[in-house]
């Protein structure tokens, strides 16, 4: 995914984790070394005190999946996993131009 979409910025930002970013997991999928890739996280726990919002966003589950174009959100997916053939199309719909 990461790789077949090189033009496109992908942050991967640990929360509520103490600290940890998950750069490992990412590793192993040969992800975290990607020049597309930015990888971030919260050093806040998990449990009481937990972060609880983002970029100004809600924060209600992990994993949570955000597509933004030009500064603009274009999809959010607060609540599970998201399959890549779906991010892949929203990727795909970002990219095109259309007129309303």
């Amino acid at each position: 995914m990461v790789k077949d979409n090189p033009l496109v910025k992908f942050y991967f930002v640990s929360i509520w984790n103490g600290g940890e970013d998950g750069r490992a997991m990412l590793k192993q999928y040969e992800i975290a070394d990607q020049p597309n890739v930015t990888i971030l996280a919260d050093p806040g726990p998990r449990g009481e005190g937990k972060i609880k919002q983002f970029v100004g966003l809600p924060l209600s589950w992990i994993p949570t999946t955000w597509v933004y174009k030009g500064g603009d959100l274009r999809y959010a997916l607060n609540y599970g996993e998201l399959r890549f053939p779906v991010l892949q199309q929203f990727i795909e719909d970002c990219r095109s131009e259309w007129s309303h």
